[in-house]
């Protein structure tokens, strides 16, 4: 059943057209990742898909619900959710707190109300996600104690604390090494089976090539090529948009 339709998507800033009638489809269930090379408009796809950038054209529908013009936390509210390429922890919190807060989405009297009588909240989400992501023994240490990979899963565990629908996951593998990157590819591997989807952007064509069910290649704000991913990697304009020339008779696009 499909999650998240986008239909026609552009996003223009002035003469620069940012997303030029992007379709995608994410369907309940699916790991999708969105490729390309370094300003193809990526991460503006998931900033215009979570609310942080307005479409200029287009449609963007999620579980049935024409979310084009909700502002981003409603977006939130009912389900989707993102990471982002610089993490965003709060580093002055615990690993607990962190993933504790976004579990939380308190009403302005409630917020009053707790900072004059403070009281206890719900943690099992929390402790969902620690289990999960095993992240129980560095759960009271603070962001700025871990190591980069655990730093990135602190933010994937974050963005799942509230039990997402969708989550949108912007370069999850930035700076991680192999064997850290094969963790997240088995974390990812876990998600659709505990209700949430996913839609990964990612240089790293291994992590993408080994988790996805479906690959999306943008260039210059178009998809210019769509599939599963053996289909997308000997594409013919998926090697011409990494290498910048048509390609070599017998060259493959992980070649690069």
């Amino acid at each position: 059943m499909s999650l998240l339709d986008v239909d026609n998507l552009s996003v223009k800033h002035g003469v620069l057209i940012a997303l030029d009638g992007v379709r995608l489809r994410v369907d309940e269930g699916q790991i999708v990742g969105l490729i390309g090379p370094n300003g193809a408009g990526k991460t503006t796809f998931i900033d215009t898909v979570t609310g942080f950038t307005r479409a200029t054209n287009g449609q963007i529908t999620f579980d049935g619900r024409d979310i084009t013009r909700a502002p981003g936390h409603q977006r939130s509210l009912a389900g989707l959710v993102r990471t982002f390429q610089s993490l965003e922890l709060f580093d002055d919190m615990t690993v607990l707190d962190n993933l504790a807060v976004s579990t939380q989405s308190p009403s302005l009297w409630a917020t009053i109300t707790d900072a004059l009588w403070p009281k206890s909240h719900d943690l099992s989400h929390a402790h969902r996600v620690l289990d999960l992501l095993d992240l129980w023994p560095v759960a009271d240490r603070l962001p700025t104690e871990l190591s980069n990979g655990q730093r990135h899963v602190v933010a994937l565990g974050r963005a799942l604390a509230s039990s997402p629908r969708l989550v949108l996951l912007d370069e999850p593998a930035a700076g991680l090494d192999p064997t850290e990157t094969a963790e997240l590819a088995a974390t990812l591997r876990k998600l659709p089976a505990i209700g949430t989807s996913v839609l990964v952007v990612d240089h790293d064509m291994s992590l993408i090539m080994n988790v996805c069910d479906t690959v999306h290649v943008l260039d210059f704000g178009k998809v210019v090529a769509s599939g599963a991913p053996d289909q997308v990697r000997h594409n013919p304009k998926v090697i011409a948009a990494y290498l910048g020339r048509p390609p070599a008779p017998g060259e493959h696009a992980d070649e690069r």
